[in-house]
């Protein structure tokens, strides 16, 4: 039994998830600098996807060097994006040499 189509179309609709981003940032980013990767990442997003909070927790201690610093600034983001932006975002995070570490978590 063989089906033909005349026309056949999909639509696909990018299902958007919540995301949750840790952050540690060097201590040698400055305020502005600290404003300037959250204003990267708002533009990697594009318009769909958004960030709904950001929540600095402050400059800690690390459990071991990374990069030559003992300590980092922690950032919480919680965002709204597709799994095509979460995978080119982690993608511009690796390259961003003022982020030591990053941790990028799907939410239910």
């Amino acid at each position: 039994m063989v089906f033909y189509f005349k026309s056949f179309s999909v639509i696909l609709v990018a299902m958007q998830f919540r995301y949750e981003l840790m952050l540690v940032l060097s201590t040698s980013a400055a305020k502005d600098k600290e404003e300037q990767i959250y204003s990267q990442i708002e533009k990697q997003i594009k318009k769909p996807g958004k960030i709904e909070t950001k929540t600095n927790l402050g400059v800690k201690k690390l459990a071991y060097p990374i990069k030559k610093e003992g300590e980092g600034i922690y950032c919480l983001l919680t965002l709204s994006l597709t799994s095509k932006e979460a995978k080119e975002l982690t993608n511009k995070l690796k390259l961003n040499e003022l982020i030591l570490r990053y941790l990028l978590i799907r939410r239910k």
